[in-house]
């Protein structure tokens, strides 16, 4: 996935929480690389790949959750 047109035309559409710390751009990038991974594999939630695409741990929860937070907002 080309990461320019990721950060540049995606990531000022999707919602950020009103509480708490602000995610890192790099941090947003990678959990939407991994639910478009989701996505196209049609592999289920707790098989994504997160070790590939984030340094830290990150749980499949929380990728889980911005997914359903960002579908909902554009219902």
């Amino acid at each position: 996935m080309n990461l320019s047109k990721v950060k540049n035309k995606l990531l000022p559409h999707l919602s950020q929480g009103k509480n708490g710390p602000k995610l890192a751009e790099e941090k947003l990038v990678s959990i939407v690389e991994l639910i478009v991974y989701r996505l196209k594999t049609g592999c289920q939630w707790r098989e994504i790949p997160i070790g590939q695409y984030m340094d830290e741990p990150y749980s499949w929860q929380s990728v889980f959750h911005h997914y359903n937070r960002w579908y909902n907002d554009n219902c």
